[in-house]
């Protein structure tokens, strides 16, 4: 896939949809490196660039920018399919940990909202931390709504009525 200069980059990866991105660049420029973050972003895919030259500061930009492998460019056509293979799976690996992290911060998120429901009977019905929580799952159950749905239902309403 070629990127012509009249369209960006994001344009060509949203109509084209391709498995894997290659770029060759004499050196990255800011732009490049700024059209590659929000590629993957957007369109998350294994990205080789592959430059004539880099320095530290450009590679660990492009790291950042969602770039899964940086080579210096080589002569021999038979050294790109291992570079292929190896951004394909550092790609994977990178992902595998960005959906991980994005399932733990979600988790806390509804640990917080049942912290804060628990904290909101306890104060209003004079109960224990293991008494609010039993009331909690109870009414979920019953309700057949998730711990963390019928929490934030029960903030909400307390909002409502200015119970803050």
């Amino acid at each position: 896939m070629l990127a012509s200069p009249e369209s960006s980059l994001l344009e060509h990866v949203s109509r084209n949809q391709p498995d894997l991105l290659l770029i060759v660049s004499s050196h990255p420029s800011t732009l490049l490196l700024s059209q590659l973050e929000q590629v993957t972003r957007d369109h998350p895919l294994p990205v080789l660039l592959l430059a004539q030259r880099g320095d530290s500061h450009c590679m660990r930009t492009a790291v950042h920018a969602g770039v899964a492998l940086y080579a210096l460019e080589q002569d021999k056509p038979s050294g790109l399919a291992p570079l292929l293979e190896m951004a394909c799976v550092s790609f994977e690996f990178t992902q595998q940990l960005k959906d991980r992290l994005s399932g733990l911060e979600q988790q806390l998120a509804d640990r917080k909202i049942i912290e804060k429901a628990k904290g909101l009977l306890m104060m209003r019905r004079g109960l224990q931390e293991a008494e609010a929580y039993a009331l909690l799952r109870t009414e979920a159950m019953r309700c057949g709504l998730r711990l963390v749905e019928l929490s934030r239902q029960l903030l909400q309403s307390s909002a409502l009525l200015g119970d803050s």
